[in-house]
């Protein structure tokens, strides 16, 4: 409310900017004129954990994330701004928005070159950072109906309830049936989402990505939890 210039640039404490980063800014405001939302996904460190170099490095997103996320003023008023109400998934609500008006471009541009420093790297905080990011999706009922993540998540988690329960009921034959299938449904989503990627890296990424889809259907749970509680 407070800024006076033409561009609101949101940038994390842990994400490092680079000169690349500062042309493309300048550039930007040189251009001028136009309602806009842009940036890029950050970028892990070159010589970072195996989460890092597999996952983070190689995933690709629909959205730009807040921790590099520049729009002009003239769409942040357009758009209302963040959705307050959201404990996350803040910058997936504004670019959605951004793509359903006709006054604002939605632009990704990879010369927003920036370095997230602080990216999970251990199965244990990346399995608590999916757990987190997948409250925002049960917001309510519509905006968990119009995430692709949080259905796809349901259906890693039912396949694997019912694993479970045959497990529990002694059922070997049906439960490695289910087991086959879960695999060979990851396999292919997971294929679907690095497949710019090589198949041993798509192999590699596989077990994250059934720990990415749990962690999500988890949250739905925390979410309902905690519905009623500060954040």
């Amino acid at each position: 409310d407070k800024a006076t210039g033409d561009f609101l640039a949101f940038i994390d404490g842990d994400v490092l900017v680079t000169q690349e980063w500062g042309d493309a800014m300048r550039s930007l405001v040189e251009r001028g004129g136009q309602s806009i939302l842009t940036g890029f996904q950050c970028q892990s460190r070159a010589k970072g954990s195996w989460l890092e170099r597999y996952w983070f490095s190689n995933i690709k997103s629909s959205h730009i994330n807040s921790g590099n996320l520049i729009i002009s003023k003239s769409a942040f008023k357009v758009l209302e701004g963040f959705d307050a109400s959201l404990k996350t998934g803040e910058d997936v609500d504004i670019c959605e928005r951004s793509k359903l008006s006709s006054e604002v471009v939605f632009e990704k541009n990879e010369s927003f070159f920036a370095i997230h420093l602080d990216y999970p790297r251990t199965l244990q905080r990346f399995f608590g950072r999916e757990l987190w990011h997948g409250e925002g999706d049960a917001k309510n009922l519509s905006f968990f109906l119009r995430s692709k993540v949080a259905l796809l998540s349901c259906i890693y988690g039912i396949i694997s309830i019912g694993l479970l329960v045959f497990l529990i009921l002694g059922q070997f034959q049906e439960a490695m049936i289910i087991l086959f299938l879960l695999i060979v449904f990851n396999f292919f989503i997971t294929a679907y989402r690095f497949s710019h990627k090589s198949l041993k890296e798509v192999i590699f990424c596989a077990p994250l990505n059934f720990i990415y889809f749990i962690a999500r259907f988890m949250s739905i749970f925390t979410a309902i939890y905690k519905r009623n509680k500060n954040f």
